[in-house]
């Protein structure tokens, strides 16, 4: 708690911190089935409480670890991370030992702490005279992709650049959006969030009509500076990590302990006609990669032209005088509004649906509905279909038009043709990346998010596993960062033991769905 005491003018006069300890932890109990004996197989039932007796759900941490190798930890502990170490500057030695006890010695050290590392997150005298510093950067809701765009020649360089507007594809995601381009020629696109070393396709284009090719540079991202980390320090020559460590190195032979050794596989397998996809078999007319190459066609749009029964003009697409649906990698293309961005750029765009139309009558599809604003299969303009048209060809594998009497075996509901549009994957996607003309197309690669790893943990399943000769002496036997507590506050984990002796810890982590803290450390030993 912060206590503030102000004069009429709104200055302050006296200030302080006080530690409210409230009742913010949920119980746990854990039960333990099984034996703990060398490379068995272990279960644990553990049950979560709310402070008022009822069952807490929500997503928690569990991790069992050799008490042995493993020390306790005086600074890493959910508690006094979110409820001391977050509120207060500078390093704190050993906080979780504030809070093993409520006795008068901790209780008083804590106050001293909150004495001597106070510090005012917010500015109240400035505040209350109306006096606000606005954030240096603005809140992130996701990625961003910024840059600007501009065309060849000297006088019209800067003019006419509100006309284009950005798209982006994101082929490895079934993504596209697109974002308005300024006068200066500025663009953002946001609203987005992906994981890591995802490719993100740009292509400037001309939102009406015709206009010349526009170059495209992104701007580098940018990111607050950060201070100088406190120093971690020396590592005593006793700490139990090194001991177990060396253990390690004369049982297994070796100092590399990051590599686990797996027997030999030979994969064998007999080479099979590739199977034609649903929409190779009902195309009345198709064009492969190679065929694409040889037209010469420099977009989609213009292979589609060359399509007998296609038509193309006034910026609108007919089949026969009726209107075609596209299909993309097996999702059928929808325009969606989408929310105006952050910049202040209004944003629209085309997403993805989440029908998967690919194998058509035989998923049980006849009963969706045909979704609204397909215009009943009337002409489809340009404008609407613009964003799968503008995929450069580089990156198309194949183009396959469906004629309309044979569309409801692929799309239970369709009336009219079906434009089916597969994209390039793996090595032949990576060699389309090299390929890709540099002068309006743009790859960019902005950091995302980290894909979560699954822990590693060998598995004895069988006799044959239990007796390997290659030894197991794991310190952290069992860890989920997000186990998953039903309604009833229960949930279930396995694990396998080791080859050390059985004196383990489990430790319990996270928040109800309440906001009550979950924190349990306890040993596990046989009987």
């Amino acid at each position: 708690l912060q206590i503030l005491l102000l004069d009429k003018a709104g200055n302050a006069l006296s200030e302080r911190l006080v530690f409210n300890r409230g009742e913010e932890l949920a119980t746990t109990d854990v039960q333990v089935r099984g034996s703990l004996k060398q490379r068995t197989k272990v279960t644990l039932a553990v049950t979560a409480t709310d402070p008022d007796g009822g069952p807490a759900a929500g997503d928690f941490s569990i991790a069992v670890t050799d008490r042995a190798a493993v020390p306790a930890a005086t600074s890493g502990s959910i508690y006094s991370t979110l409820l001391l170490t977050s509120e207060l500057r500078g390093t704190i030695e050993t906080p979780d030992w504030y809070f093993e006890g409520r006795d008068a010695a901790r209780v008083a050290a804590l106050d001293a702490l909150l004495l001597t590392q106070g510090w005012r997150r917010y500015d109240v005298p400035e505040l209350m005279k109306k006096e606000y510093v606005e954030p240096q950067y603005p809140l992130e809701v996701g990625q961003e992709i910024t840059g600007r765009i501009s065309k060849s020649g000297l006088w019209n360089r800067k003019k006419k650049l509100s006309r284009y507007e950005m798209r982006m594809i994101v082929p490895s995601l079934h993504y596209v959006t697109k974002c308005a381009v300024d006068d200066t020629g500025a663009f953002a696109l946001n609203g987005f969030d992906f994981p890591d070393s995802t490719l993100f396709v740009l292509r400037p284009a001309a939102a009406k009509g015709l206009l010349p090719e526009a170059t495209v540079k992104v701007a580098r991202d940018s990111f607050p500076e950060v201070g100088t980390l406190p120093r971690v320090p020396e590592t005593d020559a006793a700490n139990p990590y090194l001991a177990q460590a060396r253990h390690y190195i004369e049982q297994r032979g070796q100092t590399d302990m990051r590599n686990i050794l797996i027997d030999t596989v030979v994969v064998t397998h007999r080479i099979r006609q590739e199977m034609k996809s649903p929409e190779q078999r009902l195309a009345s007319n198709s064009w492969t990669a190679e065929q694409i190459k040889e037209s010469g066609a420099g977009t989609i749009l213009e292979c589609l032209a060359r399509m007998p029964g296609i038509k193309v003009s006034d910026y609108s697409i007919s089949y026969r005088g009726t209107g075609a649906l596209f299909v993309v990698d097996g999702q059928l293309e929808e325009p969606v509004d989408m929310q105006a961005s952050a910049s202040g750029f209004p944003l629209t765009g085309m997403v993805r649906s989440s029908r998967n139309v690919s194998r058509g009558a035989a998923s049980g599809l006849g009963g969706i509905a045909r979704p609204d604003g397909l215009g009943g299969f009337t002409q489809f303009t340009l404008a609407q279909q613009v964003m799968c048209l503008s995929y450069p060809l580089e990156m198309v594998s194949r183009i396959d038009l469906i004629d309309s009497h044979d569309s409801a075996l692929y799309i239970p509901w369709a009336k009219g043709a079906v434009v089916s549009i597969t994209l390039k994957k793996g090595k032949e996607w990576e060699d389309a990346v090299a390929l890709m003309p540099s002068v309006d197309v743009v790859i960019a690669s902005p950091l995302g998010y980290q894909t979560p790893a699954e822990f590693y943990a060998p598995a004895y399943a069988t006799e044959k596993a239990r007796r390997s000769m290659v030894p197991d002496y794991r310190t952290t036997l069992y860890w989920n960062p997000s186990v998953e507590f039903d309604e009833t506050g229960r949930a279930t984990v396995e694990f396998y033991t080791s080859d050390a002796p059985a004196d383990y810890d489990i430790t319990i982590e996270g928040i109800t769905q309440t906001g009550k803290i979950v924190q349990r450390r306890q040993r596990l030993l046989p009987e």
